[in-house]
């Protein structure tokens, strides 16, 4: 019995013999066609060089190289992938085929080609990379083809995006869909090629100018060094063609007849909007200073007149003219600009052989004001902003708003600078603004010019140290590092209290004595002086006075406990009488309330400033030539008190040493008893036995004596004595005493008042 083994089929078996033979794994037929939705699939060269090798998954096949690759079913997230160097044939079943974002459908590898056909039309949404070539069926693809294109049978659609590299239709049909653009290479040798619905025709188009850039129907050419260029054209006769090229337009009508060996040449025929020359260099019109108005001729003419066809040659056109605001040009084309305008818009309209073309001049109108620039400050500083004195007004303000501010031929941001009426501020945090730096402001406006640039040279900043104020809490033996000293030091630059820049100081402990409680100076160095900063006096030296204080024993052998307020002020009151004409004496008050009033009257009358810094509240400066009047008696003021009276350092003359009086007065009893106020100061020795009224004065005298002596102070301010209070009996009757009980008892009180007394005088004499 004879078998007869179809064609395809024995070449199946031999292939599947020879790789078994050659020791390769193969699939037969029946493993074939493959389904997209199982997966993505590989096509690669087998290492036998009549095979290819096809990967889904887990699943391996082997094929001939002339074998084709069907493929069908759907899906969204698998792809095709061609290896490098071989050409698979791969027949589409219906397959419709949506790649993941940023993948193509099919990827062809480097000098691979992947040859389609359809058995059933299949779409490709996604496109394709790599060079394909289209042998049979219909396919449609969305999505750019990102290499060549050949086409030699069946039907691509493209839908949208383009060919990439060049696309060649040999036989077959290419439709450019509505979202898609023609190829930029195009090679039509045969076949259909339609762009939507309509049949286009190869058709050549010479007498352009060589090696130039043209515009036709929207799409850019170059053309070729023929003076051709290539493009698709529908069926029609008499078709205008209107090329733009080398600044000028090219004309002819043609036929297109279906085939593809169309030719016609074009000309320059006419004026149109790019020939019309305004013949003229300017481009605004500039008023001079002092003038209303000002002119600018317009002598527009075409470039090219003279046209081979038609009758056109060695015609010239008419022209006609137009402006916005009306009235500003006349039929000569001499436009007349006026102050209140900001531009004039001139249409030119060229008439020849009954096409009108037109071309559109906007001309900016410039008032050519000089403005001039003056510096409003002494020097400038490093960080610190830059005032610039205009005469420009509000004209200016617009302009310079509208046009840039130069420094050094570079603009300056504008959020680093602002623009009145009359001055230009330029921020300090400006970079440009750093010592050692030369800036040269210009401004570049419509409208104004400046007489000449403004040169500044960035100085240092002047650092004026703020010393610290006295240390006077530390007991007699506290060690150097125990000392409460600043670890920095405020310097005031450029004598703006609110421009301070806080520097590291080293202490030298070579000086301190800890077991003295007599006035000692320990001596600084500023550290890390910044480059731009210079010290006046040009010192990095710094000085802070220390008072220890020593613990004395009492009666019942407790320590008296030092009054750290009353030391405090009573430094204060030292470094104000060694201050010199001229000096501040900044003071950091801590959480203290109470100055007393000999401060002031040592202050008064004198060239110095006492400004004393609080925990809480503003600052209080003092001018002691602008001191008011002292109240006698008075013994402290509390720094609230302070506040209203030198609320501007003293320089008002509406205020009044009545304010003060009333102020310390208001919480005192509403009686008419005058009450004593008393500066804190530390208890006398405790009264130990009765006295008689003539030793306890005495003692007391003594004392006094004593304490002036030793401090040399005058005494200037008188003090009141309080009442002592009257307590009232609660019993009905009091018994007789014997008259040597109430001479004790007279003594006593008397001696005691003597010591109170004493005790005040000698406090004042001592704050004197």
């Amino acid at each position: 019995m004879k078998i007869t083994i179809p064609k395809t089929l024995s070449l199946t078996i031999a292939a599947t013999v020879l790789f078994a033979v050659l020791g390769i794994s193969t699939a037969l037929a029946a493993d074939l066609p493959f389904d997209i939705d199982a997966g993505n699939i590989d096509i690669t060269d087998s290492s036998n060089s009549n095979g290819l090798t096809i990967t889904q998954g887990s699943n391996q096949s082997e094929i001939l190289k002339n074998d084709i690759i069907i493929i069908s079913g759907s899906s969204t997230a698998n792809t095709i992938t061609v290896g490098n160097n071989i050409s698979p044939n791969i027949k589409l079943n219906g397959a419709n085929i949506t790649a993941p974002s940023g993948k193509a459908v099919i990827s062809a590898g480097t000098g691979s080609t992947a040859n389609l056909s359809t058995d059933a039309a299949s779409n490709l949404i996604g496109g394709i990379n790599g060079s394909i070539n289209m042998a049979g069926g219909t396919l449609a693809v969305s999505g750019n083809i990102s290499g060549n294109l050949t086409i030699t049978g069946g039907s691509i659609t493209l839908q949208n995006g383009t060919v990439t590299g060049t696309a060649t239709l040999q036989s077959g049909t290419l439709i450019i869909g509505s979202g898609a653009a023609q190829p930029a290479n195009f090679k039509v040798d045969g076949g259909t090629y339609l762009k939507g619905s309509t049949t286009l025709y190869k058709t050549i188009i010479g007498g352009l100018p060589a090696g130039k850039a043209a515009v036709f129907k929207g799409n850019s050419f170059t053309v070729g060094q023929d003076g051709t260029i290539t493009d698709y054209l529908p069926q029609q006769a008499d078709t205008s063609l209107s090329i733009t090229a080398d600044g000028k337009t090219y004309e002819n009508t043609v036929s297109i007849e279906p085939n593809h060996m169309n030719q016609v040449t074009v000309y320059v025929c006419s004026c149109i909007v790019k020939e019309i020359q305004k013949v003229t260099t300017a481009d605004k019109i500039i008023i001079p200073a002092g003038s209303s108005s000002a002119t600018l001729q317009l002598t527009p003419q075409c470039a090219y007149t003279v046209c081979e066809i038609s009758g056109h040659k060695g015609k010239t056109p008419t022209f006609t003219y137009e402006s916005i605001p009306a009235g500003r040009v006349n039929s000569q084309g001499l436009i007349t600009a006026q102050l209140s305008d900001t531009s004039v818009q001139v249409v030119i309209t060229a008439h020849l052989n009954g096409k009108n073309t037109t071309l559109t001049l906007v001309f900016p109108v410039v008032k050519n004001n000089t403005v001039a620039f003056t510096l409003a400050q002494d020097s400038i500083r490093h960080g610190r902003d830059i005032v610039i004195q205009h005469n420009g007004g509000a004209g200016f303000r617009d302009a310079l708003n509208a046009g840039k501010l130069i420094n050094n031929g570079v603009e300056i941001a504008k959020s680093y600078y602002q623009v009145s009426d009359t001055t230009i501020t330029i921020k300090g945090t400006y970079s440009e603004i750093s010592a050692g730096k030369t800036l040269n402001i210009n401004a570049v406006t419509d409208a104004y010019v400046v007489a000449a640039p403004l040169q500044l040279l960035v100085l240092n900043n002047i650092g004026t140290v703020q010393q610290p104020a006295q240390i006077t809490g530390s007991k007699v033996g506290t060690s150097f590092s125990s000392l409460p000293l600043p670890k920095t030091i405020k310097v005031v630059l450029d004598g703006d209290v609110n421009t301070v820049a806080e520097l590291p100081v080293q202490w030298n402990q070579n000086s301190y004595n800890s077991n003295t409680t007599s006035l000692q100076t320990i001596t600084g160095t500023l550290q890390n002086i910044p480059g731009h900063i210079t010290l006046s006096p040009n010192t990095a030296n710094v000085t802070v006075p220390v008072t220890l204080y020593r613990s004395s024993g009492g009666g019942g052998g407790n320590d008296n406990q030092p009054n750290y307020e009353y030391d405090f002020w009573l430094g204060i009151k030292d470094r104000v009488i060694n201050a010199d004409s001229g000096d501040t004496v900044r003071v950091y008050a801590k959480s203290y309330d109470n100055l007393p009033a000999v401060i002031l009257e040592k202050l008064k009358g004198r060239s110095i400033t006492l400004i004393i810094e609080r925990d809480k509240g503003k600052d209080i400066t003092i001018y002691g030539k602008n001191i008011k009047k002292i109240e006698s008696g008075r013994i402290y003021y509390t720094l609230s008190d302070l506040e209203k009276l030198y609320k501007d350092g003293g320089k008002n003359p509406d205020s009044s040493s009545s304010a003060a009086s009333s102020s310390s007065s208001s919480s005192s009893s509403a009686t008419s008893k005058p009450t004593v106020i008393s500066p804190v100061i530390p208890s006398p020795p405790p009264v130990v036995s009765s006295q008689s009224s003539s030793e306890s004065s005495s003692e007391t005298s003594e004392q006094v004596d004593s304490s002036s002596s030793e401090e040399e102070l005058e005494e200037d301010t008188e003090l009141v004595d309080a009442e002592p209070e009257q307590e009232e009996s609660t019993e009905p009757e009091k018994k007789k005493m014997s008259p040597l009980v109430v001479v004790v008892l007279i003594t006593v009180i008397v001696a005691a008042v003597s010591g109170i007394v004493a005790c005040i005088v000698l406090q004042k004499k001592k704050f004197n």
